[in-house]
């Protein structure tokens, strides 16, 4: 509800308020003027228009319904987010410091329907901007909260949907990527998301003709033709440990690269996990006599003469858990 008082007598006035990009309006937007509504009320473009004698004092409040709507993203039309209005919603999956089980890592999986989805929303009667799933999460169903107080929680802003027919077909690859991710964090003693400012500051990147890019709302680094680039990664001097590192899937015949560790190539790696046909985790073992030394190494990644350096969403140190 916006309320607007305005001095000095005058005949008419066109109010002219900018709607925010994302609010839906359903049906007309209800002005009121000493309680009563008006009636002389029609929209012009982006402007409100709303025209009587006007007197010092007259108190304008209108009010803009507001939905619940999905928007999907540009690269994946089944990962979704929730709407209200111009707010964003996320899902509220409790303390930040909760432990996170193979089911808990499933929560942002939902079984429905598109046309169907918003029905499975309650709004709660304790605030209008917090809203219960209904039969809808695969692993329990939570509450979807305003985003921008969230920061002490878990949380998930976006959403894998899914219909029970296409469920069933992924189900098992899925879950075998969520078990192989949460022991790779188990094992984790330093990780680098690319193409993220700070994490890329905290690990010392470096590079020449260097890209980066996102898609399926994973980050990552690249490279053009005879590109390079590299990052400083912590070890464990006493433990054997190795490099794990995630790309995004490509047929692209002009990627060609090679990875070193401390200028020592590393030889060929072994497919660690893959996630729905779209990303890849290879793990490569790292030397000790270059760990064993060190606390910490530089990984590159440098193309072959012509080639580029693919597309890299992730990289992890972890333990050696053989």
């Amino acid at each position: 509800m916006v309320n607007a008082t305005y001095g000095q007598p005058f005949n008419s006035i066109i109010i002219h308020k900018r709607l925010m990009i994302g609010v839906t309006i359903l049906g007309r937007c209800h002005v009121f003027v000493f309680s009563e509504e008006a009636h002389e009320i029609f929209i012009v473009g982006e402007h409100l228009a709303l025209n009587k004698v006007w007197q010092d004092g007259d108190v304008v409040e209108y009010d803009i319904p507001m939905s619940v709507r999905i928007e999907s993203m540009p690269d994946n039309p089944n990962r979704i987010a929730f709407l209200y209005g111009p707010l964003v919603l996320a899902g509220d999956f409790g303390p930040i410091n909760a432990e996170l089980g193979s089911d808990r890592a499933l929560a942002s999986i939902l079984i429905g329907d598109r046309e169907t989805l918003t029905d499975s929303l309650i709004q709660s009667n304790v605030s209008k901007n917090v809203f219960r799933m209904k039969v809808l999460g695969y692993a329990g169903d939570h509450e979807l909260r305003p985003f921008y107080p969230m920061h002490d929680h878990r949380y998930s802003v976006y959403w894998d949907l899914f219909t029970s027919e296409e469920w069933k077909l992924v189900e098992a690859e899925y879950r075998e990527a969520v078990e192989s991710n949460l022991l790779l964090e188990q094992l984790t003693v330093d990780s680098v998301q690319p193409a993220e400012m700070q994490p890329e500051r905290d690990h010392n990147f470096e590079g020449e003709h260097v890209g980066l890019g996102k898609i399926y709302n994973r980050k990552y680094r690249d490279s053009w033709i005879n590109g390079w680039f590299s990052f400083t990664m912590e070890v464990l001097a006493e433990e054997q440990v190795d490099l794990v590192v995630t790309y995004l899937k490509s047929n692209d015949t002009s990627v060609a690269f090679d990875i070193t560790a401390d200028g020592e190539q590393l030889g060929l790696g072994v497919l660690e996990s893959e996630e729905m046909n779209k990303l890849e985790t290879i793990r490569y073992e790292l030397p000790q006599m270059i760990t064993s030394s060190n606390s910490a190494v530089t990984i590159k990644f440098a193309s072959h003469e012509g080639h580029k350096v693919g597309q890299v969403a992730g990289l992890r140190i972890v333990k050696r858990n053989s």
